[in-house]
C-alpha cells in the first residue's frame, strides 16, 4: 500500500517538548528512581491500595486518607492512616478516588475495542522513530519503536497493537460469538514483567504473566 497521511510530532510539529516512546515498565522504574532520589525510598509504599478520603483539607490542613495494606498476610488488609498536602487520584480507570469524589458518575462505558499487545525485536522503519498505523476503524494495527537500536544488531524493541472493534451494545461481559474467543488449542507462552521474554535484561528470569498467541 501507499502512505495516505503523515504528520510530524514533538519538536518537529512545533511543540515545546519532544515526544518520547518508552517501555511502560522502564518508564515506571524511571519515575520510581526519581521519586526515591528526591523524597527517599521509604515514601514508596508497595502492596497498598486506596481506601477512603477522611478529610479533604479544605480548611487549610493536610488531606487525610486511609490505605489498605495488602502486601503482608499478617496485616490482614489492615488500614493505614496517611496524610499529604496533595492527593492525586492516579489509581486507574476504575479509580476509587474518583468514585468517592464523584459518586454519581455513571459506570465506565466500553467502546467496543479489543486489543492484542506485544513487543518484538526488529529494525525500525521510515525515520527510525515513526509511529505507523495500518487498517480502518474496524481493524487496525499500530507499531512503533520504544527503545534505541542495539548497537550490535541495529534492532529496537517494537511495541505493536492489533485491534478490532466489536458491537458494544451488550457491554464487555456479553457472550462471545463463534470465532470470537481464543481457540482452546492456542499456545500459551510465559512472558516476563515487561512482556518481552528473556531478552529484556532488567526482567530476565522473572516470569510475571502469560499471554495467548493465536
Amino acid at each position: 500500500g501507499q502512505p495516505i497521511w503523515h504528520e510530524p510530532r514533538g519538536l518537529a510539529a512545533g511543540y515545546d517538548w519532544p515526544q518520547f516512546s518508552i517501555h511502560r515498565g522502564q518508564f515506571q522504574m524511571a519515575l520510581a528512581d526519581a521519586v526515591g532520589e528526591r523524597l527517599g525510598r521509604d515514601c514508596i509504599r508497595l502492596g497498598h491500595s486506596f481506601d477512603a478520603i477522611q478529610s479533604t483539607g479544605e480548611g487549610g490542613g493536610p488531606v487525610r486518607f486511609t490505605l489498605r495494606n495488602r502486601g503482608n498476610e499478617r496485616t490482614n488488609d489492615a488500614l493505614v492512616e496517611s496524610s499529604a498536602d496533595v492527593l492525586i487520584g492516579a489509581d486507574g480507570i476504575h479509580s476509587a478516588v474518583r468514585a468517592q469524589m464523584h459518586p454519581n458518575q455513571p459506570p465506565i462505558h466500553w467502546g467496543g475495542a479489543i486489543m492484542w499487545r506485544g513487543t518484538t525485536w526488529a529494525k525500525p522503519i521510515r525515520t527510525g522513530a515513526s509511529f505507523v498505523g495500518l487498517g480502518t476503524h474496524r481493524h487496525r494495527m499500530v507499531f512503533y519503536p520504544i527503545s534505541h537500536p542495539d548497537p550490535n544488531t541495529d534492532l529496537s524493541m517494537i511495541n505493536w497493537i492489533a485491534e478490532v472493534t466489536m458491537d458494544n451494545t451488550e457491554g464487555w461481559s456479553r457472550a462471545a460469538g463463534s470465532g470470537r474467543s481464543p481457540s482452546p488449542t492456542s499456545r500459551t507462552t510465559s512472558t516476563t514483567g515487561c512482556g518481552t521474554g528473556s531478552t529484556c535484561p532488567p526482567c530476565s528470569g522473572r516470569p510475571m504473566a502469560h499471554s495467548r498467541i493465536r
